[in-house]
């Protein structure tokens, strides 16, 4: 093999282990967030929360759900990631003013 060889070689591995760790992040952070769903529908059903922490809950989740999506549609440019970040845009900001409301701030 020639030094041309090798380096075809060498960079075609370098994309495949690329890929691989970009992949391993993907999973990482979607298994994160169903995580993430599971615990706050635990908490949503089974703790007793004033409304304070029920909007701070949701603020929470939806934020975190919110930037994951807002992250995959502008990566990836996929019109189904902007209409969800949209949705959870929507459910952010009300959690948002809600808590705002309720913690008496305008």
């Amino acid at each position: 093999m020639n030094r041309d060889e090798i380096l075809t070689k060498s960079r075609a591995e370098n994309v495949m282990e690329d890929e691989r760790g970009r992949l391993t992040k993907l999973e990482s952070a979607r298994f994160s967030h169903c995580v993430f769903l599971i615990l706050y529908c635990l908490l949503k059903l089974f703790v007793p929360l004033d409304d304070i922490g029920d909007y701070a809950l949701s603020l929470l989740f939806f934020g975190s759900v919110f930037s994951q999506f807002v992250y995959y549609a502008v990566k990836q440019k996929s019109i189904s990631f902007g209409i969800f970040s949209a949705i959870c845009a929507f459910f952010t900001l009300t959690a948002l003013f809600s808590l705002l409301s309720a913690l008496g701030l305008p």
